[in-house]
């Protein structure tokens, strides 16, 4: 059986997987098209800016990631950036309701900020993992998450393709779209609620005077290491 902690962090994979299939691949992608088709934008070039956003915003959290991990180390600070960029993600998921029917440009705005907020609390909800569980556990509990988030992103998907499909409720195309960004928010936020509860972080350094500098001292003599590493490793 699981500990209440370990089951609070497999719930949180059951919760942010709903974003990855509902935003990122079912449904934002074809909206935006059509957004951006309102707006007088080329099928091409909308295509080419969706690929731009999702470039942008995959760089942008690659490069922040080892920055913040190492701050995060320091105790107290992985839970609050876990916080962070959740509510990032949640909010700007929420947001898209809100969009004009042609404001294609806000749309993509508001998709790198959630992408941003979703792979950012990602980092932080994977660092977890040592939190919860004991080494002879991890990899049972890491790969009940991966299962359970299959089945936590398909429900919200099952249920908004019957909606469409079925057309049983009697309402416009966009409102369906903006029901299944409010079902994907409500879900994420939901499911995470028993995180935020019961999840803490045991495994952390004491806070420095100065964490922000110390933890940039930390990075780079791990990458300054590495590179010795790699050095060595080629006279082998």
């Amino acid at each position: 059986m699981y500990t209440k902690e370990e089951k609070s962090w497999i719930l949180q994979d059951w919760a942010n997987s709903a974003y990855s299939i509902m935003i990122t691949t079912a449904i934002l992608p074809i909206y935006f098209k059509s957004v951006a088709a309102n707006a007088g934008i080329s099928d091409s070039l909308s295509t080419a800016y969706w690929g731009y956003t999702n470039s942008v915003g995959t760089l942008l959290i690659s490069c922040l990631a080892p920055i913040l991990g190492t701050i995060a180390d320091y105790q107290f600070f992985k839970k609050r950036f876990f916080s962070l960029f959740t509510f990032l993600g949640v909010a700007c998921t929420l947001s898209f309701m809100f969009v004009p029917y042609d404001g294609w440009l806000m749309l993509l705005g508001l998709y790198a900020l959630s992408l941003i907020g979703f792979s950012g609390a990602n980092i932080f909800y994977d660092s977890f993992l040592i939190d919860v569980t004991t080494n002879e556990r991890m990899d049972r509990i890491s790969s009940a998450g991966y299962a359970y988030g299959y089945l936590g992103s398909s429900i919200p998907f099952i249920t908004f393709i019957v909606l469409k499909v079925t057309g049983i409720l009697p309402i416009e195309e966009v409102t369906l779209v903006n029901i299944g960004f409010l079902m994907t928010a409500i879900w994420w936020l939901g499911f995470t609620i028993p995180f935020f509860k019961n999840v803490h972080q045991n495994h952390y350094l004491k806070k420095a005077k100065k964490p922000i500098q110390a933890s940039f001292k930390r990075l780079f003599n791990t990458l300054r290491q590495k590179f010795v590493l790699t050095e060595r490793l080629r006279y082998f």
